[in-house]
């Protein structure tokens, strides 16, 4: 699996088992899909020359580049080389992306702590799917991190704020239900809407909205 694709589906996870998730989360997944096509379409020198010249961009790009095998030769080693640059400059996308790999073990030996730490980070600079991320952890009690459910309503709602379709039904169903949170009736409607108005399959299920 190249890099791109296993970050994309390093989203479909966690939290509470309560809904399908409506394929890849709209974030992260649309994110790499993107930067896959335009770095196809880019000029491979222009981007490297960036890349050495410290743009976080060009080398979270160039990483996914190598890791994918897309234009240069596949190279996990140097894929993990820029996404790490990037990282080390704060680039969100490189700091979620490093949190996938090493959760996964990919090209890298595997390394709870090390991920969650990338996730904060990414997290801590509104990266909507680290907040995600986080909030299914959390829910679920994973990645050395204990069960709070209070916790993973901070990290959802973040999240949800942000745009983040899949965590706004995930609020939908926490107020609605009251899952170890009081319910809130009105705040599940409101999240429930949002959510479906970003095609939500289970919002619009939940509201009784036709689902095509």
């Amino acid at each position: 699996m190249n890099f791109t694709l296993f970050i994309a589906t390093g989203l479909m996870m966690i939290g509470p088992v309560i809904f399908p998730i409506d394929a890849f989360s709209q974030g992260q997944a649309q994110n790499v899909v993107n930067v896959k096509n335009s770095a196809q379409e880019a000029n491979l020198q222009d981007i490297q020359t960036k890349a050495h010249q410290g743009d976080p961009k060009s080398q979270y790009k160039l990483g996914l580049m190598y890791g994918d095998g897309q234009g240069v030769a596949k190279d996990d080693a140097l894929a993990h080389k820029w996404l790490n640059a990037a990282a080390d400059q704060g680039y969100p996308d490189a700091l979620y992306a490093l949190g996938v790999l090493n959760e996964m073990g990919m090209g890298i030996p595997q390394d709870q702590k090390k991920a969650l730490s990338y996730f904060r980070k990414a997290a801590d600079k509104n990266h909507r799917d680290a907040q995600y991320r986080l909030g299914g952890f959390y829910f679920s009690g994973s990645m050395t991190l204990p069960r709070d459910p209070k916790l993973a309503l901070k990290w959802y709602r973040k999240a949800a704020e942000n745009g983040h379709v899949e965590s706004q039904a995930i609020l939908g169903q926490m107020y609605n239900g009251g899952m170890e949170i009081p319910a809130d009736k009105k705040e599940s409607i409101k999240w429930y809407k949002k959510a479906a108005a970003g095609g939500n399959i289970a919002a619009k299920a939940a509201l009784g909205m036709p689902l095509k």
